[in-house]
Order: structure tokens, then C-alpha cells, then sequence
């Protein structure tokens, strides 16, 4: 099985929290599936931010802030 996900380990991404845009660093994923459905795979995302770590599924980051405010 291969696995492609949408951002690597390092990468700096952008999101909404607090409902203000942040910005953090991917240093961390979790990877799921099921066996009865080995093909529905979920990656959340651990970014570091200043003072601690949150944990996000890939369809809240974003690869700039220009791409997030378009997206609102």
C-alpha cells in the first residue's frame, strides 16, 4: 500500500484558530484506516505552534494565506 499525503514533514501551513489565521509547521502525522475498508485512509496533521502543537485534518491547512482567505 502506498500512501501519498497532501503535505510532507516540515512544511509550513496555514489554518484558522481562535478565528484568527496562524501559521505552523508540520512535524508530525497519524495515519488511519480500517480493516474492513483499507482504502478510506485518514491523515491528521500535527503542526507546532508557538507554545504547543494542535492537531489538524488536512482539509483545514493550507499551503499559503492567500489560498485560506480565498477559501472563506
Amino acid at each position: 500500500m502506498e500512501i501519498k499525503t497532501k503535505y510532507n514533514l516540515g512544511d509550513t501551513v496555514f489554518f484558522l484558530y481562535d478565528n484568527k489565521i496562524q501559521s505552523g509547521l508540520i512535524y508530525g502525522m497519524i495515519i488511519t484506516t480500517r480493516i474492513e475498508d483499507p482504502a478510506n485512509i485518514g491523515i491528521t496533521y500535527t503542526v507546532y505552534v508557538v507554545g504547543g502543537e494542535i492537531k489538524l485534518a488536512a482539509d483545514k491547512l493550507f499551503k499559503t494565506k492567500e489560498a485560506l482567505v480565498k477559501s472563506l
